[in-house]
């Protein structure tokens, strides 16, 4: 679902169990010209509401890391 939001190429989670919680880390590969604060809201957002509610988990720790993928003269 993450990769299916605005401005979003990628995302590559990682999780891991830890009691009764799981700690995620996100690579997030975003457009170029992406408002990176607005966009890590967003995605922490989504993320929770997919982890906690959608999937009934708690959610422990969550790691965002984001890049902009390469600019590519196509998209003008």
């Amino acid at each position: 679902q993450l990769d299916q939001l605005a401005e979003i190429v990628s995302v590559v989670p990682s999780v891991k169990s830890r009691g009764n919680a799981v700690d995620i880390r996100l690579e997030v590969e975003t457009a170029p010209d992406v408002d990176v604060p607005l966009k890590t809201d967003e995605v922490v957002d989504v993320t929770r509401e997919i982890i906690e509610q959608d999937m009934g988990l708690k959610l422990g720790k969550l790691d965002v890391h984001m890049r902009y993928a390469p600019y590519d003269p196509d998209w003008v």
